[in-house]
């Protein structure tokens, strides 16, 4: 990580902040406004990396397990993002930013939407059936008045049977449920009776053990200190402890105690309702420490796509050679000349594969792509059958490959991907060809180099690295135009 680390005495220095404040987060955040289509929670990672909201918890809270509580705050926010994306996926439904603060809200209306649980330093409130299972430095009981209850009045399986038969599981076995219809009045004569019946005894007796196994679960959490708690207005209420006949030995006086022959403290103590009401005293702050903000660093994304004309070694493109191919196609009606390029790129490269290709080729392909008003038909074929028979003549009997796919590690670091157009198998290298449907006149060709020169330098560089033969020759191909550019990078030392 890059920076130095604070050390303040209390939080951070007025040094530190004012230069973090310098820093405008909305400016920085806009900058990431651009992977706002991407995945959801890579969204709230980069809001959570620009904005330092780690250094922000932690110059906010007065203490560094305050400041863990809110950092795992975010940490949960970016889990709810991820599970949001697992339920799109499930549902076959897309995930955006905009359906990540819809699903969010809704989960705050329902309260699902819980805070991280702190590893350390914190209290964890559980009831006793909750508390199964876990184990704490010191663990507090309350609820000691809590007696044993009988199950008469709950719904619950029973049984009569001495032993399960397998061949008749459900043998001697009931739904036992008696409506407790009296609610909370005080309990009828026929309620009594029914307690003091054979099976309402049963019940009670067993109402009491599950009561004694369940407050040895909760006596067995702490590790280390174990505090029971009982309130007492004029007599201590202690049923749940009086059941098992333990309370003198868990509330006697202070002292030390032998147990099974370990020695065992025991404290008493007792406050007062004024005292148990007082406020407790706010934690003093403690330091704090963390990384000084540094200057942000640029960096590429892993992924490099050539038509964007970025990274060319090369600072000049020129034109070193015009080629007229065939005639210039005329454009009757406005047209969206992306969907004509496209087009034309899939006569060419169907012309390539198979030798030639028909009218109805064409007309199909100008169909499908809603152009077929714009251009003649015939034309069209009859430029794609110029552009073979220039490339026959030029480098006769060499072989070609339309549209071919690459792929290839850069020397930055950033991986090539792309599509190449056209390339022609010299004994002395390749010769890259990119079609462009750009239907403007010759006076606009140093201008289209410049645009598209990177380009073309980009794939010739991973042609390269992916073969090892050079690329010899760079080509535009300008199929309306009815012209072929060849292209010549200048490297920088050879501007000067």
């Amino acid at each position: 990580m890059a920076g130095s680390v604070s050390r303040p005495q209390r939080g951070f220095s007025a040094q530190a902040m004012a230069r973090f404040a310098s820093v405008s987060f909305t400016h920085q955040l806009q900058t990431c406004r651009a992977e706002c289509p991407r995945a959801t929670r890579r969204v709230l990672s980069l809001a959570k990396a620009e904005s330092h909201v780690a250094m922000l918890a932690s110059a906010w809270s007065r203490t560094p397990q305050e400041a863990r509580v809110r950092i795992d705050n975010v940490e949960a926010l970016l889990a709810m993002a991820t599970t949001y994306e697992s339920e799109c996926v499930s549902s076959k439904q897309p995930a955006s930013v905009g359906g990540l603060l819809r699903w969010l809200s809704a989960q705050a209306a329902g309260c699902e939407d819980a805070r991280a649980a702190a590893a350390d330093d914190a209290v964890a409130v559980l009831t006793h059936h909750g508390a199964k299972g876990l184990e704490w430095p010191v663990a507090i009981l309350t609820g000691m008045g809590a007696g044993a209850r009988t199950a008469v009045w709950d719904v619950r399986a029973r049984t009569n049977a001495e032993k399960l038969d397998p061949q008749e599981p459900l043998r001697d076995r009931f739904i036992h449920c008696w409506p407790r219809t009296f609610g909370k009045r005080k309990a009828p004569q026929a309620a009594l009776n029914a307690e003091n019946s054979q099976i309402g005894l049963a019940m009670a007796r067993a109402g009491l053990e599950e009561n004694k196994r369940l407050l040895y679960v909760s006596m067995t959490r702490a590790r280390d200190a174990l505090v029971l708690v009982s309130a007492m207005k004029t007599r201590p209420d202690r049923t749940w402890v009086d059941e098992v006949g333990a309370s003198e030995l868990l509330f006697g006086e202070s002292g030390v105690m032998v147990l099974d022959g370990r020695h065992v403290q025991r404290e008493t103590r007792f406050w007062s309702a004024g005292e148990c009401a007082a406020e407790p005293a706010a934690a003093a702050a403690a330091d704090r420490s963390w990384f000084s903000p540094a200057a942000p660093l640029a960096s590429r994304p892993l992924w490099h796509r050539p038509s964007t004309g970025e990274g060319a070694e090369a600072t000049v493109f020129e034109v070193s050679e015009v080629g007229t191919v065939g005639t210039r196609v005329a454009i009757s009606k406005s047209v969206d000349m992306a969907l004509l390029g496209t087009v034309l790129h899939h006569c060419i490269a169907r012309s390539g594969v198979a030798g030639s290709i028909s009218v109805e080729d064409v007309e199909r392909l100008l169909t499908r792509w809603d152009v077929a008003h714009a251009v003649d038909k015939g034309a069209v074929v009859a430029q794609v059958e110029s552009f073979l028979a220039w490339i026959a003549k030029r480098w006769p009997d060499c072989p070609v490959h339309v549209e071919v796919p690459i792929e290839v590690d850069r020397e930055d670091g950033t991986r090539l991907r792309g599509r190449i157009d056209f390339l022609v198998d010299t004994p002395a290298g390749w010769v890259l060809i990119d079609h462009k449907s750009n239907p403007r006149g010759a006076a606009h060709d140093e201008e289209l180099v410049r645009e598209h020169g990177p380009q073309l330098a980009s794939y010739a560089d991973a042609l390269l690295r992916a073969t090892g033969r050079p690329v010899t020759e760079q080509w535009l191909f300008l199929p309306v135009a009815a012209r072929a550019l060849r292209v010549r990078a200048l490297p920088s030392l050879e501007v000067a």
